[in-house]
């Protein structure tokens, strides 16, 4: 709507002007048969995504599949129902906020495999209480653990070579 209004107040050729629009029924027809459907398709998908992310807000203990190399931005964030992680070996690196505000997680066994967490992945794990890091990891981003007020304990291997972004 603003869009239109700001058109509609330019003085040069960009100036919309509602009187001389004109719709021609064929191509009208033709862009409502395919952008209706493709409306309906984006609606249905974001409300799944709604009803997946609350099935996953429930889960107790995730268990992630053995193929799986990385563990994207906000996956499980907000599951403050989430106690327990089984990790795949395969995972390489755990993305922005991959975990936050898991409230109810207690701790945390990094696999060895991981060289990569990105910054607040595990931002407000306020259950946390240990975590155990593996000597694979290279790079830890800021804001990893902020916000985690019951951590105790945080277990590096020796001879870890670990850069902090």
């Amino acid at each position: 709507v603003l869009v239109v209004i700001a058109l509609m107040r330019r003085t040069d050729c960009c100036k919309l002007d509602l009187r001389k629009m004109r719709f021609y029924k064929p191509q009208l027809l033709k862009m409502i048969r395919i952008g209706l459907p493709a409306g309906i398709q984006g609606s249905l998908f974001s409300i799944s995504n709604v009803i997946i992310q609350s099935s996953v807000n429930s889960f107790g203990k995730v268990v992630m599949s053995g193929n799986m190399q990385n563990i994207y931005t906000r996956a499980f964030a907000g599951c403050t129902k989430l106690s327990e992680v089984v990790w795949p070996s395969g995972v390489i690196t755990i993305f922005n906020s991959a975990f936050n505000g898991c409230s109810s997680l207690k701790t945390l066994v990094i696999p060895n495999s991981v060289q990569h967490i990105s910054g607040s992945a595990f931002r407000g794990c306020t259950g946390l209480t240990s975590i155990t890091l593996p000597q694979s990891l290279t790079e830890i981003d800021d804001f990893v653990f902020d916000k985690c007020t019951s951590l105790q304990s945080i277990t590096i291997p020796s001879g870890a070579q670990i850069y902090c972004a």
